[in-house]
């Protein structure tokens, strides 16, 4: 990690405890940046830019909601497009045209040059749920 990495601004605190543990939540990170580093091999940000890219549809695999393989579609009636992906084992999304979209606002921008977050469009084949829904169900909120 060097300098150029770290994006500080200015901390207004006034009281010895406040420094302290500022200063203890910032060493503490530091730690932790550096064993990431480490172990990986990576940097920092590289680490923290790759992570980011699985984070949507990870834990509805790792849940078991989704299963590398399954197909979603996404239904443009009023447009009269349909879109297919097939979810990575990772939590991508490979595109019908093979392209790789790393998250589903990913595959939504590639698909429609539009940005959206994808959970209300996509769909899992062959039962036709909601991504939307299946984050829901992982919370404990499933929508009725």
């Amino acid at each position: 990690m060097s300098k150029h990495n770290l994006q500080a601004r200015p901390i207004y605190h006034r009281t010895r405890d406040s420094i302290d543990a500022h200063l203890t939540i910032v060493f503490a990170a530091l730690a932790v940046s550096r064993h990431t580093e480490n172990t990986t091999g990576w940097s920092i940000k590289k680490f923290v830019k790759t992570t980011r890219l699985y984070r949507r549809l990870l834990p509805l695999l790792k849940a078991g909601l989704l299963q590398p393989g399954d197909r979603l579609v996404w239904h443009q009636s009023r447009l009269g497009n349909t879109f297919y992906a097939t979810v990575l084992s990772r939590g991508a999304l490979q595109l019908d045209d093979g392209r790789i979209a790393k998250s589903l606002s990913g595959a939504c921008q590639e698909l429609t040059g539009k940005s959206d977050d994808g959970r209300e469009e996509f769909r899992r084949e062959p039962d036709n749920v909601l991504l939307g829904d299946l984050r829901a169900q992982l919370a404990g909120n499933a929508k009725r």
